[in-house]
């Protein structure tokens, strides 16, 4: 491998995690405004795990 397919490799990891990292970031930022302010729930309560049972209960 010569350095530049290296440096290709490299930039695509990376922006990968950044694309994940967003993702990841805008999924949370969604539940919390889904659960605190469309479901009247407390944004603290969406950690909970009791949530999520109930998340998946309603929906599994």
């Amino acid at each position: 491998m010569n350095i530049d397919m290296l440096k290709h490799i490299g930039f695509s990891l990376v922006r990968l995690i950044t694309v994940l990292v967003i993702a990841a970031v805008v999924f949370y930022f969604g539940i919390v405004i889904g659960y605190s302010v469309i479901g009247s729930g407390k944004a603290s309560e969406i950690m909970n795990a009791a949530a999520w049972k109930n998340f998946f209960s309603l929906f599994g």
